[in-house]
This record gives structure tokens, sequence and C-alpha cells, in this order.
């Protein structure tokens, strides 16, 4: 509830931190919350506690495809793909998010590797990030990046995603999603408002 209420707070009033950590457990709704958080934050419609979830940016939310809506994930390097990013591998993790009430790294690896791979977040994923978030937005409005397992960013995706958290473009936020805190490199952990998700907390799905 605690949680849920600062969010909400912080877009109602025009005060969303550019860069956020969403922690805790794995069994906790962190990604499930940053979803709704980034449907209410593009709302056409809504009201001070909660999204339309009929307008146009909501449906588009909803089904995972807004244009300003932007998805970073471990993927792994393979003989066949030496460079792979997350828009590789794309529809299938929206299916899974989609299709799921929860989703974990172990499941993900599971489903992209039969489990047999160690997963990263590699630099030239945050490559293709610092290119689409310094596009105009869609709308005019946020672009927003949301990073899943940021555990698992490499050192040298850590550091040039840090030169984007020190000077994020104009109206850009990164959501950073992970179960420890202590697992991203201090640099980056200190750029973020940290939020810690208990598993006690059950979190509003719609939020």
């Amino acid at each position: 509830k605690k949680n849920h209420d600062a969010l909400i707070s912080g877009v109602n009033n025009k005060t969303i931190p550019h860069a956020q950590l969403f922690y805790g457990p794995s069994k906790t709704k962190k990604l499930y919350t940053a979803l709704a958080y980034i449907q209410y934050i593009f709302c056409l419609n809504k009201n001070s506690k909660d999204s339309c979830g009929v307008c146009s940016n909501c449906v588009k939310n909803q089904l995972l495809i807004h244009p300003d809506v932007h998805f970073v994930f471990p993927v792994f390097s393979s003989p066949k793909n030496q460079k792979p990013i997350s828009t590789d591998y794309l529809e299938v993790w929206k299916k899974e998010v989609l299709s799921n009430d929860f989703i974990n790294l172990e499941h993900w690896t599971n489903i992209i590797s039969n489990g047999k791979k160690t997963l990263s977040i590699y630099v030239q994923e945050i490559q293709e990030i610092e290119k689409k978030i310094n596009f105009k937005s869609y709308q005019g409005d946020f672009k927003v990046v949301l990073i899943w397992n940021a555990n698992k960013l490499n050192i040298q995706a850590s550091n040039k995603l840090l030169k984007s958290l020190e000077e994020p473009p104009n109206k850009t936020l990164f959501i950073l999603i992970s179960d420890k805190k202590q697992d991203l490199i201090s640099t980056i952990y200190s750029r973020l408002l940290a939020i810690k998700f208990s598993e006690e907390e059950s979190i509003n799905n719609s939020l």
C-alpha cells in the first residue's frame, strides 16, 4: 500500500523520479507493479488512484506495445547471434509476461535456452536503448525504459547505462527491477530511488 501510494502521488504531483529501482524477493509483484505504474503514467483519463484501463494508451500498455515504452531483459550470446539484444526475444518475453502472474529469471532461462545458458544484459543493448531514448517520443510525452533483472547487466553495460542515468534525455524514465539491490554496481545503485517490495505486500495488479 505504501509503495502504491508513493508511486501514484509522484505521478499526480509531477515528481516522478527519473531513475528508480524496484527490488525484493523474486516472488513479489515487482514487474507487474512496474507495468501498472507505467500504464498509470501514460493514461489519458487517469483518476487520482488508478488508470482508466480503456484509453488508447492503456490498451497499448496492457498489450506491452506502447511505442514509448522499451523493455530490456537478459539474453544469451550464441555462435548464431553473438550480439543479442532484447528485441531478438521480445515477442516471446511479452507472451510470457502476459500469460503468467509471475515470471522469474529461472523460468525465462528455461524458455529461451532450455535452462542451459547464463543470461546477461550486454553493452550493445544499452547502445540500442540510447538511440531509442534520443528520438523524440511518439506522443511528445515520457519515454520509459524498463530493465528487468537489471542485476544481469554486465560491467560494460553497467558503465554505459551509468552515463544515461547521470544525464538522462528530457522526460526519460528508467525503472530497474532486481531481486537484490546489492547485485547492482554501487555507482548505478546510488543513482536510483529504491523501492523495496516484500512478500507480505499484496500489490494490487491493476495499481
